[in-house]
């Protein structure tokens, strides 16, 4: 098992992929300190899974909400 699997990080490349994101994307984000910040070790960036949730969290609270309505019920007439 790897050191930073029990650390709750994942790696630059990691995240680029599960959020399908360009690693050149989530560099511009560092350098413009936008969440979440990864935390350097060596020469490789980690993303703590807890900030990534909280940052998640935040951008769910700040969406619109979302028509939970099917598309079939709201083309129904009565």
């Amino acid at each position: 098992m790897r050191l930073h699997d029990h650390l709750g990080v994942i790696c630059e490349d990691e995240f680029a992929e599960l959020t399908e994101l360009s690693t050149s994307t989530l560099r511009r984000w560092r350098h413009e300190k936008r969440a979440p910040m990864p935390v350097r070790l060596g020469n490789a960036w980690f993303y703590f899974l807890d900030d990534i949730q909280t940052e998640l969290m935040r951008l769910r609270s700040q969406a619109s909400p979302v028509d939970t309505r099917s598309s079939a019920a709201q083309g129904e007439t009565t």
